[in-house]
């Protein structure tokens, strides 16, 4: 068995606004209920990182397949054991990926969570304290790397 990995989204328009997700109330990490985060997920074990973001996030999440411009940013180690969550934490090397799309929201065919938005650089801070940490960081650094 492989050891578990995740995927995360960092979708631009041609705006340079980020494409994000807002999890559920039902979600069973209740810590995490109702914050903001990037679509994707946890890979399977016959998968590598990118297989793993087209199928959470182009297939299962968002129904964009005509994203562009897809190319890994970084990964970071996640544990949300620290953020307090008690259900099933994710734990392991969390890849993000690149991509961009042609900001046409109607495409969207949400498959999971409460709603999506796009946000711009300025407009995160708004939304900080309901984001998940981890996953603002690497925003935020997404961010500087467009300079």
């Amino acid at each position: 068995m492989k050891n578990q990995f995740y995927v995360g989204a960092l979708i631009l328009n041609p705006s340079d606004e980020i494409l994000l997700q807002r999890k559920d109330a039902g979600y069973p990490k209740r810590e995490l209920a109702g914050m903001w985060t990037t679509f994707g997920g946890a890979g399977n074990n016959d998968e590598n990182p990118i297989e793993a973001f087209y199928r959470e996030v182009c297939k299962e999440e968002t129904g964009l397949e005509s994203l562009t411009h897809v190319k890994l940013f970084e990964t970071v180690h996640i544990d949300e054991s620290k953020l307090g969550v008690t259900y099933r934490p994710s734990k392991g090397p969390c890849h993000f990926f690149r991509a961009r799309f042609d900001g046409k929201l109607d495409k969207i065919k949400l498959r999971e969570g409460a709603g999506f938005s796009t946000y711009s650089q300025e407009e995160l801070r708004l939304i900080e304290n309901n984001t998940f940490p981890y996953v603002f960081e690497v925003i935020k650094r997404f961010y500087d790397s467009l300079r």
